[in-house]
């Protein structure tokens, strides 16, 4: 079998989760014996003998619409790995405090009645398209997740979500295949300490978050969270070049506070023992399914904080402590607790044998074969 995977036109710019999921979903895939393209909008293959083609990430439409128009062209089925959630409460919390007619509304009701009245208005907006700019945006969204043959979220609730948001025919559940994220397990089943690089950073019992720096992912929150809370702050990865602004802002927050180091990007496979270092990996983000660093972390023996938003805890279970983004407090105590507790070996040895990418490339393969079922 010959799969095409097609993705956003920013893979090599902005590496994020949905390229991880993509690339080490691949490599699994062709250990077994399956061949496997990538493509973008901007590299598209000249054969067409593919027997499916995998689209990742709804979030970037436009990209994703244009994989699905080249597959129906050339008359290859395809399936969809939507890597979606609702960013309504990130919008809510941004609105507030940058927009003056919401900010005007806080100043009257309070920031939460009124980050729960704007999250309200988006959601009837929803329903009514010609009351809101994103028509096209949700219209090309809601396209994808009906003419793709089969779907496949990374969590059951995602699929949940996504039935309900883009109001989607009961039905529709019947094409859902569910392919969780992963962990790479050679690289966690036996680690190698890499003494160099933990005492360079002093990462021993850090607070770590590991991720590129931007709104979303909530950085400034952390810091701010943790103002008053002792232990160094360990932040890796690279600022979105969209957000050179927020970056800035952590960097003077970080400053205010102290014992807050930043890493930059570190190569994939030196992450495995600066997660075994650390106390507790913080992903107090506006949306996570669920995280590959958090899994990541959970598979390196780490004790794992993460946003309440987002199929979390449908990983970790009660193995795991959440936060909500807005709520400095809840960080706080979250993480708190999560570094006076034992570190658990049973939610290493779930991720190990559960959340491998070997599984995920079996149950994507078993989506393609679904897919094929119904051409």
């Amino acid at each position: 079998m010959r799969v095409l995977m097609f993705n956003r036109s920013t893979i090599h710019t902005m590496p994020g989760g949905d390229v991880v999921q993509m690339l080490k979903t691949r490599t699994a895939l062709e250990l077994n014996g399956i061949e496997v393209d990538i493509a973008t909008p901007d590299d598209m293959p000249t054969r067409y003998d593919y027997a499916v083609v995998h689209l990742f990430n709804i979030q970037v439409y436009e990209d994703s619409i244009f994989g699905l128009e080249w597959a129906l062209k050339h008359n290859i089925p395809t399936v969809l790995s939507p890597i979606f959630w609702d960013l309504n409460a990130f919008y809510a919390y941004k609105a507030i405090h940058s927009d003056t007619k919401w900010k005007t509304v806080k100043a009257i009701l309070g920031e939460l009645n009124t980050f729960a009245l704007y999250q309200h208005w988006q959601k009837i907006k929803r329903k009514f398209p010609l009351m809101t700019h994103s028509r096209t945006g949700l219209n090309l969204q809601r396209r994808l997740l009906l003419e793709c043959k089969i779907i496949l979220p990374n969590a059951s609730s995602e699929a949940s979500l996504i039935q309900d948001y883009f109001a989607l025919p009961t039905e529709w559940h019947q094409k859902v295949h569910l392919v969780p994220n992963g962990i790479d397990r050679k690289l966690f089943t036996d680690i190698n300490p890499d003494t160099d690089i933990i005492q360079k950073y002093g990462l021993n019992e850090c607070i770590l978050q590991v991720g590129w720096i931007g709104e979303s992912k909530n950085q400034l929150g952390l810091i701010r969270g943790l103002v008053d809370f002792p232990g160094k702050i360990v932040l890796i990865g690279q600022p979105s070049p969209q957000e050179s602004k927020y970056y800035l802002a952590c960097q003077e927050e970080a400053s205010k506070r102290g014992n807050v180091v930043f890493i930059g990007h570190l190569p994939h496979e030196e992450l495995p023992p600066i997660y075994q270092a650390a106390g507790v990996h913080v992903l107090p983000s506006w949306r996570e399914t669920p995280g590959l660093a958090s899994l990541e972390a959970a598979a390196a023996g780490c004790k794992v904080v993460s946003t309440s938003i987002g199929s979390a805890k449908e990983y970790f279970g009660e193995a795991a402590w959440y936060c909500h983004p807005m709520n400095l407090l809840s960080i706080k105590k979250a993480v708190s607790q999560a570094s006076s507790a034992p570190t658990s070996e049973n939610l290493r040895k779930t991720i190990i044998d559960r959340f491998t990418w070997d599984r995920a490339a079996s149950e994507s393969l078993n989506g393609y074969q679904m897919a094929l079922d119904r051409v």
